[in-house]
């Protein structure tokens, strides 16, 4: 739960007089008030490279390149955060899946499910990374293989409801409505007992074309601060899920998410479904007034120096 979550943290910090300056994890609890309680992503960030400074071990990276890519879309510098730990800790699990999500992200669907199938060979019993590889797959248009991820996803992680979520989600877009809406309704029971991300939920209905009951959940969710399911409205495939309607757009601006910098991969993206279908009657041409200047560039391998160059 996330609002107790951040309660918690709170309450940590007020113990130790708010003193983050000697222990790495005050500097993660301020850093995760900051990012989900005040959505102070300048803040944020800033606690978070304290925490690395810190500390360089594996889990301080993590932390700190799951923000810069989830909070800010950064995902090339997270990757090479991710890399240079992974120089002295090859094998962490953590940090590789965290870099198979990052692939996710930007829509690199092979080079995600590539990664995850190096994690899985590590651990057969990753869930998590399996329910990741099921639904890059079903983005790939794999829709068999992807189910047969999830399936396994489902029972590894005893029927969480992330897992149960993704593969209702391929269900409905893979035309079986049937099944889709019978583990929409094991998550809508399992969320009066347990607390359940509605997001997860939303994202359901959104895959079934319920556009008005899914911005219902999500407003639910921005409104007990969310979970990682609102930081995840910025991969790709959730902005081509939602970008059409402007309901979107007005909670990606609350939520206070940053903009994108013009050289990332779904800038382009972005400004035309914000400014093109998803404020009616709006082209990008048009919208010039109100926006930065549009400028896309090739986008090539990543942390590649030219990549770096067009960035400044």
């Amino acid at each position: 739960n996330p609002e107790e979550a951040i309660a918690k943290s709170r309450r940590i910090l007020d113990e130790r007089g708010g003193k983050v300056r000697d222990d790495k994890r005050l500097a993660f609890a301020e850093g995760w008030i900051a990012m989900y309680g005040d959505r102070n992503w300048t803040k944020a960030e800033q606690l978070f490279r304290e925490a690395v400074a810190f500390s360089k071990s594996a889990e301080t990276i993590h932390a700190c390149a799951l923000y810069l890519f989830y909070g800010e879309g950064r995902y090339v510098e997270a990757i090479e955060l991710i890399d240079s730990a992974l120089e002295q800790d090859p094998d962490h699990l953590g940090l590789l899946d965290l870099k198979a999500d990052c692939f996710a992200f930007e829509g690199s669907y092979q080079e995600s499910i590539d990664a995850g199938r190096e994690i899985v060979k590590r651990d057969p019993q990753n869930w998590d990374t399996l329910n990741q590889m099921g639904m890059s797959l079903h983005l790939l248009g794999k829709s068999s293989e992807a189910l047969e991820k999830a399936n396994l996803a489902v029972d590894l992680s005893k029927n969480k409801p992330l897992c149960l979520a993704t593969r209702a989600i391929i269900y409905a877009q893979s035309g079986q409505e049937k099944e889709a809406l019978e583990e929409l309704a094991k998550l809508d029971e399992r969320a009066k007992t347990v607390y359940v991300d509605p997001t997860y939920l939303a994202n359901v209905d959104a895959a079934l074309g319920k556009f008005d009951r899914a911005f219902e959940r999500l407003e639910s969710a921005a409104s007990k601060k969310g979970g990682w399911g609102l930081l995840g409205l910025r991969y790709r495939n959730r902005i081509e899920l939602y970008g059409h309607d402007p309901r979107y757009w007005e909670l990606i601006d609350r939520l206070k998410f940053p903009d994108l910098p013009f050289y990332h991969p779904h800038y382009e993206l972005e400004q035309r479904m914000r400014f093109g279908n998803g404020r009616a009657g709006t082209t990008i041409t048009e919208s010039k007034k109100n926006i930065r200047k549009i400028v896309v560039r090739p986008f090539r391998s990543r942390g590649s120096e030219e990549n770096h160059a067009a960035a400044v």
